[in-house]
């Protein structure tokens, strides 16, 4: 599995759209508890994170911001600072570990892809998840 999401991941706008929709459709138990939480208890405080804070986290936050009627193009681009908040050393550090998976020899590009936050994918996803 984790060689068909590096090669997804060599061509940018369909290694995410494929990714996150992946993401969405398998919903992590965990998102049932974040729902569940925001609707019975929505006045107390939620942490969401995963590693990165930024695939998993990313997907389920544009999905409440959905919900709640926020504009896809506002919910992309809020989900595109990500990459702003994530600090060089940590990118670096992150690059160093996935290149040392056989997977990702000598693709730099595919690794840089990977830890990345784009704009276009979000929004595709959110189109996507209304069909």
């Amino acid at each position: 599995m984790i060689g068909r999401i590096i090669e997804d991941f060599s061509n940018l706008k369909q290694g995410f759209t494929r990714a996150y929709s992946d993401i969405f459709k398998r919903a992590p138990p965990s998102y049932r508890t974040i729902l569940l939480h925001l609707a019975n208890d929505p006045e107390k405080p939620l942490i969401v994170h995963c590693t990165a804070g930024k695939d998993r986290t990313g997907v389920i936050c544009a999905l409440v911001l959905s919900l709640c009627g926020v504009n896809d193009e506002i919910v992309a681009h809020e989900y595109a600072l990500t990459d702003v908040g994530l600090s060089k050393e940590w990118k670096e550090s992150v690059i160093e570990h996935l290149m040392d998976n056989p997977a990702l020899k000598g693709d730099m590009e595919g690794a840089w892809n990977m830890i990345s936050s784009k704009y276009v994918p979000l929004l595709l996803l959110l189109n996507d998840s209304r069909c």
